[in-house]
């Protein structure tokens, strides 16, 4: 709840989750219009409508099965959308073995920097 009284009044970006995902609703701006203990009043195209919030994900608002997922600015929207079209990249190319085997070696090591599989001797961690 913490997250979201500084947030009344301001406008904010919604990521569809639930059966807003399903009947492909897309991602919308909203106002925050009021905070309570356990739900957020939004007003969504001159429209107040109250979403509870998620007590193990207190960005994420829910209403019968449909919700949204609230960030504070576009470019986190934009940021998690661009994460996850590369994660699904990387699942659709590199799924089985073979596919992993065609990189090279310093190809394939810096992905496992990256992730912290392996040690980075050049940063020392």
């Amino acid at each position: 709840m913490q997250q979201f009284k500084n947030l009344e009044g301001k406008t904010v970006w919604l990521r569809p989750t639930g059966n807003n995902l399903r009947m492909n609703r897309s991602t919308r701006t909203a106002v925050v219009e009021k905070v309570r203990r356990d739900h957020v009043l939004l007003l969504i195209h001159d429209r107040s409508i109250r979403y509870s919030i998620h007590p193990a994900n207190p960005m994420e608002l829910f209403a019968n099965n449909a919700g949204y997922v609230v960030y504070e600015t576009e470019q986190a929207l934009t940021d998690y959308y661009r994460v996850a079209e590369i994660a699904k990249m990387i699942r659709q190319n590199y799924l089985y073995q073979e596919q992993w085997e065609e990189l090279q070696r310093h190809q394939i090591e810096s992905i496992a920097k990256i992730l912290g599989l392996i040690p980075d001797e050049s940063t020392g961690q």
